[in-house]
């Protein structure tokens, strides 16, 4: 389904993130997601089963779930159109794509790229 995604939005000419990128819950984490992963946080295993890229959800409903954020820097993408927050009590970090109102994607920990 990310990959139709992925299609459909290089068909509109908007910029794709490569796959290695983006951290789903599907994914084999990695040793640093591993130390990152914190079994039991109600907060972050919510935000693993439910923001998906492309889902239109604001920083209202993010917050409600996984309690305060602060925005993080982006190094790696348009600062104009990718925002990232970070969310402490869950240790995840979710991008978002401003002009289109919607999830770019999301990592575990505090990330800026």
């Amino acid at each position: 389904m990310q990959k139709e995604a992925a299609e459909a939005r290089k068909e509109r000419g908007e910029a794709v993130a490569p796959p290695a990128s983006v951290v789903s819950a599907e994914a084999t984490p990695s040793a640093a997601s591993e130390k990152t992963f914190a079994p039991g946080n109600a907060k972050q295993q919510w935000g693993m089963m439910n923001i998906t890229a492309g889902s239109q959800m604001g920083l209202d409903t993010l917050s409600q779930e996984l309690g305060r954020f602060e925005e993080v820097k982006v190094t790696r993408y348009n600062p104009a159109i990718i925002k990232a927050y970070y969310f402490r009590e869950a240790d995840i970090t979710v991008y978002l794509n401003v002009g289109q109102h919607v999830i770019s994607h999301w990592r575990l920990g505090r990330a800026s790229e």
